[in-house]
C-alpha cells in the first residue's frame, strides 16, 4: 500500500507526525508553519525582513511565506496530489500584530528577531483573547470554504492534543512564561470546537507528557515519543479508513467520523464482507444492513495483539441514563491483554424507549446469527484461537447465543436470562411491540425456537463443541427461579453449583454481589481469568488442575482470591476528604470582610460538628490571600475550637493576587469578579502550592469538595460524602468519579426572619459535589477541582466528561446534608427559584443565628447503602454576554440537543419588547449588536413548523 501524500499546516506535532512517527505509511507533500490563520487568510501584509539581521535561509523561507500569506497558495499548488491535510493549532499561541496597513503578521519568535514593521505602531492580539478568538473565527470560516472548494475538506483533519504539564518522570514541566497546561488547554477547546462543527475531523490525544531531552527541550508542546506514536496510532487510523481511494481495489471510502466517547475512529463498511478488524489500537466497527435486512452491526475492536477474544454483549440499557451505543464493561476490561470486541445491539437504536432486545433481532432479521459470522471474521482476521463470550443479565442471555453459534468457544455469563418470556412482563411486552409488532402475545416467541428461548428450546444446541461459564447470585430469586432453574433442568443439573456431566457446564450459585447486580470489577477480571484457564479442557475432568482448584475455592475457602476480592469491594476502604474554601478571593472592602467573617465562623461551626466517618481523614484548607493575613489568628482560632478532631488537620494556605490582576472583563457575572482564583489554572495551582510535600500514599481514593464561605454543613454531611466515595469506588475502583447531590436545603435569610426548605435542586452548588480520585490518578490530583464540576449535571454534561475518562453522575436521594444560604438574593441578584424541582418541606426560625444554631446541632440520619445514581436529562441551555459592551453573544447547546430536521431561533429583548432577530437556522452562536440597556435573550426551537422547545436567559445582560 502506498504511503499517503499529507499536507501539513502547523508547528511540532503535526510535522513529527509526518516524519519521525509516520513509519512510512505518510509522506509530506507541503509544509506551512509560523503562520496564523489570521495571518494567512488576511493577504499580504507591508512588513520587511530588517537588512539588520543575518536570519538562516530556513527562517527566511517561513518569513517571506507569512508575510505575504501563502497557506491557501501552497496547498492549492499540491491539492491535485494530496490525499489528506493535517493540521494543528500550535503557532496560534504567538498571537498576531495588527500592521498600520490593517494587514496582519503571526508574532513568531522569527518575526521578533528578523522582521521591521513598517506603515506606523503596530498592536498585539493575543492569543485566546476575545478578539484573537474572533478574528480567527473569520478566517478559519474562509480557511474551510477555500479547503471545500478545493476538495480538500472532507479529507482534512486537526490535530487536539492536550498540552503536558509534566515529563516522562513525572517532573512539572511548565514554562515560566505564558500560559499554562491548564489555561491552554481551556484556551483551544474553543477554536478545536469551532473548525469540528465547521466540519473538520478531529483526531484528540489527552494523555500527554513531554520528553526531558526532547530536541527542542522539554515543554508542554514537545512531547515524548511515546505520546507521539499513541497519536500516530490514531491518526494512521483515521487517513487509512478514510483515505479517498485505497490503493488495493480503488475503491471511494467516506469520511471517518471519531467517536470522542470512546475515543475510537468509526470505520463504516457496505458489507461484512468488507468488514476489516485488522487495525491496531481501537476502532468503532459500523456494517451497513442489506436490503433485506433491517439493523446494522455496530462493534467497538480494540487489537491488543492477543491469541484470545473477548467479546462482551450489553444488557438492559436505561435510555434517561445511557447514550448508544452502549460498550458495556469497557472501563473494566480496557487495560486486559486480550483482543476485546463490544457488541451493539442495534435494534435498540430507531426508538428512544426501548431498554432491551437481547440481540434477537426482528422477524426478518435474525442479529445473533448475522453478529455470530462477524465475531468468526474478526476471530480469524486477528488470529484469534479462543474465543470467550462475556455478558450479565440480556447480555449473558446474548453470549449464549452466541457461543452456542461459534465451535470451540466459551460463555461466561452473569444472572443471565434464558427465556426471554420469563423475563419481566412489561419490558417484555415493550419488546414485542417495537421489535415483533406481528406478534399478538409473547406466547408466539415460541415460533423463534432458542433465538427467544435458551433454556428448553435451546439445549439441544448445547454440544461438546463449546463450555459455558453460568455465574449466578444466590439471591436474585427471579433469575434463579425462572432462568436458572429451567436451563439447569434442561440440561439434567440441578440450580445449585455444580458441573454437567459431559464437562462442559459449571454454574457457580453463590453471593458475589447483590440480588441482581453484576460483579465489581475486582471479581469480574478474576472470574476472566478463571473462564481462560485450562483452555480446551472439559470442566471438572481433572480436579487438581488450576481452574478446578480456583473453582473449589470459590465457596470452600474464605480466603480465596475471588472472594476476598468480593469482600474487598464491598468493603469501604481509607479515604481523604480535602475540603476547600476561599475565603472573600479578592474582596477589599472592610465593612464587607468583617460581615463575611462572622458569617464564615458560622461555617466553620458547622464543620466542627461534623461527624467524622470511619476510615476518612478530613483536611479542611483555607485559602487566604495575603493582603488579608490579619484575619489569619481569628480564623486559626476556629480551628482550635473544633472538637471533632478536625483540629490537628485544619491549615490556613496563603496565597499572592497576581500582579497584573486577574483580567476580568468589565461587566462580567459578579462570581467570576468575586472568585477569580476559581479560575482554570488558578484553582489547579491553588491545590498544588497547598498539598506540597504531602503523600497520598496510604488513602484508597481522595475525595475533593469545596464550598463557599458562608454556606453550612449538617452534621452528617461528610458522612454521607464518605458513603456515597464507597459506593462509588465499588463501580469504578480505577475511574475518576465526579458526583452531585440532589437535594440539599436552601436558606432564605431575611430582615425579620429566615426559612430553610428542603428542595430537589438541580443546580449543585460548590458543598454538594465532589471528585473522587481514585489511587492511580493521583499524579493528575490538582485538575481534579471541585469548582470545575458543572452546576447542571445532566446527560449531555456527563457524556463530556466521560470524553474526559470521568465519570459524572447524581445521587438523586440522597439526604439533605448542605445549607445553600441566600441573604437578599446574595451578590449575583438571582433568585433560585427556577432551579427547584420540588419543594419537599419548609421551616420558619427567628432569625440567622437560630438557623444556624438547629444547623449544627441537627442529627442527619446515616445515609442510605442504595444509592439512585443518574445525571438529570439534558435540556436546552441558553447563556449570554456582553463582548465590548455594545455586542450580545448567546451561545446554545443547540446542536447537540437535537438532530437533523430541527431549526432555532434568537430573539433580542428590552424591555419585553423584540427589538432584533436571528431567524431559523442551525447556528449554536449568535452575535447582536445590542444597546447599551439591559437586554435579554429567547430563543425557540421548531421542528415541521411546530416550535418544540424554547429557553431565554434570566437576568439582563
Amino acid at each position: 500500500m502506498r504511503p499517503l501524500n499529507v499536507f501539513v499546516y502547523g508547528g511540532g506535532p503535526a510535522a513529527a507526525l509526518t516524519t519521525d512517527q509516520s513509519d512510512g505509511s505518510m509522506r509530506r507533500s507541503g509544509f506551512v508553519s509560523r503562520q496564523s490563520l489570521i495571518s494567512a487568510m488576511n493577504g499580504p501584509s507591508a512588513a520587511t525582513i530588517g537588512p539588520s539581521s543575518t536570519p538562516r535561509p530556513a527562517d527566511v523561507r517561513l518569513l517571506n511565506a507569512d508575510i505575504r500569506g501563502s497557506l491557501c497558495t501552497d496547498i492549492a499548488s499540491k491539492a491535485e496530489g494530496t490525499d489528506a491535510v493535517l493540521v494543528d493549532l500550535f503557532d496560534e499561541r504567538f498571537g498576531v500584530e495588527l500592521l498600520g496597513d490593517g494587514t496582519y503578521i503571526t508574532r513568531s519568535p522569527e518575526r521578533l528577531k528578523h522582521v521591521a514593521l513598517t506603515g506606523g505602531p503596530s498592536s498585539l492580539v493575543a492569543f485566546g483573547t476575545e478578539e484573537h478568538f474572533e478574528l480567527w473565527r473569520a478566517a478559519a470560516d474562509r480557511f474551510v470554504s477555500f479547503l471545500a472548494d478545493n476538495g480538500l475538506l472532507p479529507h482534512t483533519y486537526l490535530l487536539d492534543i492536550a498540552w503536558a504539564q509534566t515529563d516522562e518522570s513525572g517532573l512539572n514541566a511548565e514554562l515560566p512564561f505564558g500560559l499554562t497546561s491548564a489555561e491552554a488547554n481551556v484556551a483551544f477547546a474553543r477554536y478545536v470546537d469551532h473548525l469540528r462543527n465547521a466540519g473538520v475531523d478531529v483526531v484528540s490525544h489527552t494523555n500527554t507528557w513531554t520528553a526531558r531531552g526532547h530536541k527542542w527541550g522539554p515543554s508542554p508542546y514537545n512531547f515524548h515519543d511515546d505520546v507521539y506514536a499513541a497519536v500516530a496510532v490514531k491518526l494512521n487510523l483515521a487517513l487509512r479508513a478514510a483515505n479517498p481511494r485505497d490503493p488495493r481495489d480503488g475503491t471511494v471510502r467516506r469520511t471517518p467520523e471519531w467517536d470522542e466517547r470512546h475515543h475510537a475512529v468509526v470505520a463504516k463498511w457496505d458489507t461484512i464482507e468488507q468488514f476489516d478488524s485488522r487495525h491496531e489500537g481501537r476502532v468503532q466497527h459500523v456494517v451497513a444492513p442489506r436490503s433485506d435486512q433491517r439493523h446494522p452491526l455496530r462493534c467497538l475492536i480494540q487489537n491488543n495483539g492477543s491469541d484470545t477474544l473477548l467479546v462482551i454483549s450489553h444488557g438492559a440499557l436505561p435510555r434517561a441514563k445511557y447514550s448508544l451505543p452502549r460498550f458495556e464493561w469497557l472501563a473494566s476490561l480496557e487495560n486486559r491483554g486480550e483482543k476485546l470486541m463490544f457488541l451493539a445491539d442495534t435494534a435498540l437504536e430507531p426508538y428512544d424507549d426501548l431498554e432491551l432486545a437481547w440481540f434477537t433481532g426482528s422477524a426478518k432479521d435474525d442479529l445473533t446469527s448475522r453478529y455470530a459470522e462477524l465475531v468468526a471474521q474478526a476471530a480469524r482476521q486477528l488470529g484469534a484461537t479462543k474465543i470467550l463470550f462475556l455478558g450479565g443479565s440480556g447480555g449473558g442471555f446474548a453470549s449464549l447465543a452466541l457461543a452456542a453459534k461459534t465451535p470451540g468457544s466459551r460463555a461466561l455469563v452473569f444472572n443471565p436470562q434464558t427465556n426471554i418470556r420469563n423475563y419481566w412482563a412489561k419490558s417484555v411486552r415493550l419488546y414485542l411491540s417495537r421489535i415483533f409488532p406481528e406478534f399478538d402475545s409473547a406466547s408466539q416467541l415460541g415460533t423463534l425456537g432458542s433465538r427467544a428461548d435458551l433454556a428448553t428450546q435451546g439445549a439441544a444446541e448445547i454440544a461438546a463443541n463449546h463450555q459455558i461459564f453460568y455465574v449466578q447470585n444466590d439471591d436474585d430469586a427471579h433469575h434463579v427461579e425462572r432462568h436458572l432453574a429451567p436451563f439447569a433442568a434442561s440440561r439434567g443439573m440441578e440450580p445449585r453449583t455444580g458441573i454437567s456431566a459431559d464437562g462442559n457446564i459449571r454454574l457457580i450459585v453463590e453471593h458475589f454481589a447483590t440480588g441482581h447486580n453484576m460483579p465489581y470489577r475486582v471479581v469480574l477480571n478474576p472470574f476472566v481469568d478463571l473462564a481462560l484457564a485450562n483452555w480446551g479442557c472439559a470442566l471438572g475432568k481433572d480436579p487438581h488442575s488450576p481452574e478446578n482448584a480456583a473453582v473449589s475455592r470459590l465457596w470452600d475457602d474464605p480466603a480465596s482470591d475471588l472472594k476476598a476480592s468480593a469482600a474487598i469491594a464491598a468493603r469501604p476502604q481509607k479515604k481523604l476528604v480535602w475540603l476547600d474554601t476561599i475565603f472573600c478571593d479578592a474582596e477589599t472592602d472592610v465593612d464587607i470582610l468583617n460581615r463575611y467573617m462572622a458569617r464564615f465562623m458560622m461555617t466553620l461551626h458547622t464543620i466542627g460538628q461534623q461527624r467524622v466517618p470511619k476510615d476518612t481523614d478530613i483536611r479542611l484548607v483555607v485559602h487566604l490571600s495575603r493582603d488579608k493575613s490579619e484575619l489569619a489568628p481569628k480564623i486559626q482560632a476556629a480551628f482550635d475550637s473544633l472538637t471533632n478532631g478536625m483540629r490537628a488537620t485544619s491549615t490556613i494556605h496563603f496565597y499572592e493576587h497576581p500582579a497584573q490582576g486577574y483580567g476580568v472583563p468589565e461587566g462580567s457575572h459578579i462570581d467570576r469578579v468575586k472568585n477569580p482564583n476559581k479560575q482554570p489554572g488558578r484553582r489547579e495551582r491553588l491545590f498544588a502550592d497547598s498539598s506540597q510535600g504531602l503523600d497520598f500514599g496510604e488513602y484508597a481514593a481522595v475525595v475533593r469538595i469545596s464550598m463557599d464561605d458562608d454556606d453550612l454543613f449538617l452534621p452528617g454531611h461528610l458522612d454521607q460524602i464518605s458513603s456515597l466515595t464507597d459506593f462509588v469506588l465499588q463501580d469504578t475502583p480505577n475511574t475518576p468519579s465526579a458526583v452531585g447531590m440532589y437535594q440539599c436545603y436552601l436558606a432564605h435569610v431575611g430582615d425579620t426572619d429566615s426559612r430553610m426548605e428542603h428542595v430537589s435542586f438541580n443546580r449543585v452548588i460548590p458543598g454538594n459535589k465532589f471528585f473522587v480520585v481514585p489511587r492511580n490518578q493521583y499524579s493528575s490530583l490538582a485538575d481534579f477541582s471541585p469548582w470545575s464540576i458543572p452546576e447542571y449535571i445532566d446527560d449531555e454534561a456527563a457524556e463530556a466528561f466521560l470524553a474526559r475518562g470521568i465519570k459524572l453522575t447524581l445521587a438523586r436521594n440522597n439526604q439533605p446534608t448542605f445549607v445553600y444560604m441566600r441573604r437578599s438574593l446574595n451578590l449575583s441578584g438571582q433568585s433560585k427559584a427556577p432551579f427547584i424541582d420540588a419543594v419537599h418541606g419548609s421551616r420558619t426560625f427567628a432569625n440567622e443565628v437560630d438557623l444556624v444554631s438547629t444547623v449544627a446541632g441537627g442529627n442527619a440520619p446515616r445515609p442510605t447503602t442504595q444509592w439512585q445514581l443518574q445525571p438529570l436529562d439534558r435540556m436546552l441551555r441558553l447563556t449570554c454576554s456582553r463582548i465590548e459592551g455594545a455586542i450580545v453573544r448567546a451561545e446554545t447547546n443547540f446542536s447537540r440537543m437535537f438532530g437533523p430536521g430541527h431549526q432555532i431561533a434568537y430573539y433580542l429583548m428590552k424591555d419585553g419588547s423584540r427589538i432584533d432577530t436571528k431567524w431559523y437556522s442551525t447556528d449554536d452562536v449568535v452575535f447582536f449588536d445590542a444597546p447599551a440597556a439591559p437586554c435579554s435573550v429567547r430563543v425557540f426551537v421548531r421542528k415541521d413548523g411546530k416550535i418544540i422547545d424554547r429557553t431565554a436567559t434570566r437576568h439582563a445582560v
